[in-house]
């Protein structure tokens, strides 16, 4: 035989040696199964050998290749694609138990391999990552990450695997990571613009807005086009309320935004008037602004309208303190979820349902509630004691009731 024969041949031996091994090492993985959920992560960032990425590469240039080298590359390939996919759904079975290894999946968005990069960005969306109580620090390594970039971008206006849009969860999502990416990501700005103009996608349109902003993009425009649904009387009472949370988003960027959520507060919409009123006191809007608007809804026929302005409530703490008398109320409400509702806004406020205030307690709400009703003097227009009173940026019971706005 001659030696370049015999070269040859060992070099065949060698080669195959080493895809047995490599297939052994494989099927011995495989068969283990998902002993943990990191072991799960390595299987979505499986990749194919790098002998068989050089063919794969290769396979539309002038080199020639056996066609039993070419199979053996297919079936390698169809055979990983199974490993990421049996990862992904397990991953995503298993939900918030899945969050232990959150900071890997988001690593792997950045991984060089795009099909890896999504399935990872899939599973954070299934396992609800955003909810996760570290989410923030994993928000700070996504800034400036702009392979991330592209995943969050492809869920927002991109296609899945069948070739449909992708759901709501996956958009929301990846406005979420376009909004902690930053500016690296400034060329998904036309789909973020498109997402927040199409009524199609109201439910988007506060991550949107904010995602928008933290971009670099202008938001003059589309505020005009939110300000205008939240105005527009014909539109649905989801849409509107939309609308005017993703002003909510705009507000400290646009300065009308807040003003035009004050006028919300006396829209004819229940649900308008309970959105501008949960919006502005996260804005860090004085108690007294939205107290009035909320107390009106406790009273209002629907179980969803007073469970949600109970939810505010609740939210505000002690600041709500002068309505108590109103929440304690709905104690008694013919609904079991308001009644619910009623207590769990009572022990955000501070005051146990079913105990009577103590005399120092009753001192604090009598005086609280006259502070309440002074303040409704000097919206009505009696001015003559205003000059005199200074706001001094403080949101307690006392300060709101005699600062005017």
């Amino acid at each position: 035989m001659k030696p370049s024969s015999q070269l040859t041949a060992l070099g065949l031996t060698v080669l195959l040696l080493v895809l047995a091994s490599v297939w052994i090492i494989s099927s011995r993985t495989t068969r283990k199964g998902s002993a943990t959920t990191t072991h799960l992560v390595y299987e979505l960032c499986a990749e194919l050998p790098f002998y068989y990425r050089w063919v794969d590469e290769r396979l539309g240039t002038p080199y020639r290749f056996p066609q039993w080298l070419i199979s053996k590359a297919d079936h390698a390939e169809f055979s990983t694609n199974q490993r990421r996919g049996r990862a992904e759904g397990q991953l995503a079975k298993m939900g918030t138990n899945a969050w232990p290894v959150v900071p890997l999946l988001v690593k792997a968005l950045e991984h060089k391999n795009p099909s890896v990069g999504v399935a990872a960005g899939s599973v954070l969306v299934a396992i609800r990552a955003n909810e996760h109580p570290d989410w923030s620090s994993q928000e700070k390594r996504l800034r400036g990450r702009s392979r991330s970039a592209q995943v969050f971008r492809s869920f927002l206006s991109g296609r899945n695997e069948f070739s449909k849009r992708y759901d709501v969860a996956h958009r929301r999502f990846g406005l979420l990571g376009l909004a902690a990416v930053g500016p690296t990501a400034s060329k998904a700005i036309p789909d973020v613009i498109e997402a927040l103009k199409s009524k199609e996608d109201y439910q988007l349109w506060a991550p949107a807005m904010v995602a928008l902003k933290n971009i670099g993009g202008q938001v003059t425009n589309v505020v005009q086009f939110q300000k205008a649904v939240s105005q527009d009387a014909e539109e649905g009472l989801d849409v509107r309320a939309s609308a005017v949370k993703a002003l909510a988003a705009a507000a400290p960027d646009y300065p009308e935004a807040r003003n035009l959520l004050r006028h919300a507060l006396e829209d004819e919409k229940s649900l308008v008037r309970l959105a501008a009123a949960r919006e502005l006191w996260r804005l860090n809007t004085l108690a007294g602004e939205v107290l009035p608007t909320l107390t009106a809804l406790l009273s209002h026929k629907l179980v969803t309208t007073r469970t949600g302005a109970l939810g505010v409530i609740s939210e505000m703490g002690s600041a709500a303190l002068p309505i108590r008398s109103d929440v304690a109320r709905l104690t008694s409400d013919d609904n079991e979820t308001v009644r619910q509702a009623a207590t769990a806004a009572l022990k955000g406020i501070g005051v146990q349902s079913n105990v009577e205030s103590n005399s120092a307690n009753m001192a604090l709400e009598r005086t609280a509630a006259a502070l309440f009703r002074f303040r409704a003097v000097l919206r009505a227009g009696t001015t003559a004691l205003s000059a005199d009173i200074k706001p001094c940026g403080c949101r307690s019971v006392f300060c709101w009731a005699s600062t005017r706005v």
